[in-house]
C-alpha cells in the first residue's frame, strides 16, 4: 500500500464529490452540454493522474470513475425529480392563489436570466 496511490485515490475522490457537490447543489445551473463537458473533464483528469503515477491501478480508477459517473446521473436525475415535483406541487397550489404562480415564474425567470 504505497502513498502515491492513497494519494491519487484521495484525489480522485475529492475532485469526483466536489463536482458532484456543484452539480446537486445547483439544478437550475447546468443543463445536457455542461454535464457532458463536466463528465468529460473527469475522464481526462483521471486519465493524466493514472499516467502520471502507477499504469497497473488502471482498472480501479476505472471502476471509480463509473460508480462516480453512476451517482452523477442518479443525482442529476434525483434534482430533475424534486424540481419537477416542486414545480407541480406549486401549480396545483397556485390554481388556488394565482398571484403566488405568478411571482413564482417570475423568479425562476430572474434566476434564468442571471444565470445566462
Amino acid at each position: 500500500f504505497s502513498y502515491i496511490y492513497f494519494f491519487t485515490l484521495v484525489i480522485n475522490i475529492l475532485f469526483i464529490y466536489i463536482v458532484l457537490l456543484f452539480i446537486y447543489l445547483c439544478p437550475l445551473i447546468y443543463d445536457f452540454k455542461t454535464f457532458i463537458i463536466i463528465i468529460i473533464i473527469i475522464i481526462i483528469i483521471m486519465i493524466i493522474i493514472i499516467y502520471m503515477y502507477q499504469y497497473h491501478y488502471f482498472i480501479l480508477f476505472f471502476y471509480i470513475l463509473l460508480l462516480s459517473l453512476l451517482l452523477l446521473l442518479v443525482l442529476l436525475l434525483f434534482s430533475i425529480i424534486i424540481f419537477i415535483f416542486i414545480y407541480i406541487y406549486i401549480l396545483i397550489y397556485s390554481s388556488i392563489f394565482n398571484i403566488l404562480q405568478t411571482t413564482f415564474f417570475n423568479i425562476c425567470f430572474y434566476i434564468y436570466l442571471c444565470i445566462h
